[in-house]
């Protein structure tokens, strides 16, 4: 068995959340935010210093997006603000899992793996 491991699943970390992109000038628990390349949740408040910690790679959060959702599945990104949307010029951050009109609306959101946008070099 690998000895190298340091982290089973790898979906729940602690991280520095001072570059992150996310709504507001303190990460919340809840917030949507994107870590470099790396989509997430916060599940705690960022601390003194920096760190929170987060989910990525997986799971369903109940979140706020702006734009019509016409179908299930379709993609949902986030702003260099931290907002989520429809606009597909920002990166993706998920994917929505209900349908809803256009105005801004929580809906269930799946997260994605990685953001679109990952460079290839």
């Amino acid at each position: 068995m690998a000895t190298n491991r340091i982290h089973h699943a790898g979906d729940f970390l602690a991280l520095d959340v001072s570059d992150a992109t996310h709504p507001g000038t303190d990460v919340d628990s809840g917030d949507p935010l994107l870590i470099n390349h790396l989509p997430a949740v916060a599940l705690t408040d960022e601390d003194d210093d920096d760190i929170a910690t987060v989910q990525i790679g997986s799971g369903v959060f109940e979140l706020s997006v702006d734009g019509a959702v016409t179908e299930v599945g379709q993609p949902v990104y986030i702003t260099s603000a931290g907002a989520l949307n429809r606009t597909d010029t920002n990166n993706l951050f998920g994917f929505a899992l209900e349908t809803k009109a256009s105005a801004a609306a929580v809906i269930p959101v799946k997260l994605a793996a990685q953001s679109d946008n990952v460079p290839t070099t």
